[in-house]
């Protein structure tokens, strides 16, 4: 009995010494997972933290270098904005201007150039082009193109077109060159009857008005012949005339001053062109007077007749009778042709008269 009383208490002794080492063990097993828990924890936040601390770097990078280029891109501009920079404009008699600014061609304007052109001497009324192109005055380099070594052009407006034919002719008294009153236009409005009489008086002023400019083509010819003839007359003189004449070869206006002379001895005349007005009045009479004037753009002679006169003055003291009769003039003009009227009209209140 005492026996197995003792066996049994041995048993149960080594069950309770072989579940203590069990326990003993499942607490260091515990321990060491949580220690590697603990140790894989702090790794994975080792790694997040190089990573943040990575990508910010290169974020400060980047920022870094864009500025750098921005401000280099904005050095850049400046410097090219302080270079000189050069473009061309050729006139239109040969002449070559170099025009060099400090800036951007980008932003000047045609108006600036025009401004710089006219202090070198060129009329206003020319106006330029850039292949042909035509610049207006609120343009910019950057409208048309304009770049370093770019050559801009010159040239002459073209004439303004003549004026439309009015739809009624008022009643006026036309002069014409050989210093007869031309008969008075009946107004073309009313009845079909009306209408067709102011036709027919029309057609024969239109005729006459021919053949008086005919005839004032024919004079002028002629004068131009006899002027023809007395230079050649007066080229053969000695050698102070020689240098007169290729002294007036240089200046055209002297030039045209001596063959005025020339024409006034041959006439019996004083001729000279007036100082201010460089124009002469040949003719004493009002209603058949020729005008020469000198153009110093062009450096030619004009002669302008007389195809309207105001014996009367009725005409020229009421505006509205003054148009119809400039607009009924410039309507003949306009049906003879270019061929007899082509130097245009003139309106002289002063003589009272109006010139083609």
């Amino acid at each position: 009995m005492w026996s197995c009383a003792t066996e049994w208490h041995c048993v149960v002794g080594l069950h309770l010494s072989t579940c203590q080492r069990n326990m003993e063990r499942d607490c260091e097993c515990v321990a060491a997972v949580r220690l590697l828990g603990t140790h894989h924890l702090c790794k994975c936040r080792y790694r997040a933290v190089l990573y943040v601390s990575l990508v910010c770097v290169f974020i400060c990078f980047f920022v870094f270098h864009l500025f750098f280029l921005v401000e280099s891109i904005s050095l850049i501009e400046m410097m090219m904005e302080d270079e000189k920079q050069a473009f061309f404009v050729e006139s239109v008699d040969g002449r070559k201007f170099k025009m060099v600014i400090r800036g951007d061609l980008s932003k000047l304007t045609v108006t600036k150039i025009k401004r710089y052109l006219k202090s070198y001497g060129v009329p206003d009324h020319q106006q330029l082009q850039f292949h042909g192109r035509p610049l207006e005055g609120d343009m910019t380099g950057r409208d048309f193109g304009l770049a370093n070594d770019c050559v801009l052009q010159l040239y002459e407006p073209p004439a303004a077109a003549p004026s439309p034919p009015p739809s009624r002719l008022g009643g006026q008294r036309v002069v014409s060159a050989g210093g007869g009153a031309a008969p008075t236009l009946a107004p073309l409005a009313g009845p079909r009857a009306a209408w067709g009489s102011g036709e027919r008086d029309a057609g024969a002023e239109l005729q006459q008005l021919r053949d008086a400019l005919a005839r004032a083509e024919a004079d002028k010819q002629e004068l131009q012949q006899q002027l023809q003839q007395l230079r050649q007359q007066a080229a053969p003189r000695g050698a102070g005339s020689a240098a007169t004449a290729a002294t007036a070869a240089l200046d055209p206006l002297l030039n045209a001053q001596q063959n005025l002379r020339l024409l006034g001895q041959h006439l019996q005349a004083e001729l000279a062109l007036d100082r201010e007005t460089l124009t002469c009045a040949i003719g004493a009479d009002d209603a058949l007077t020729v005008m020469v004037t000198y153009d110093p753009p062009t450096e030619r002679l004009y002669v302008y007749g007389t195809v309207l006169h105001d014996e009367g003055h009725a005409v020229f003291a009421t505006p509205g009778l003054l148009r119809e009769a400039v607009r009924g003039v410039s309507w003949r003009a306009l049906v003879l042709g270019r061929e007899v009227c082509g130097g245009g009209l003139g309106l002289s209140r002063q003589n009272e008269g109006v010139w083609c």
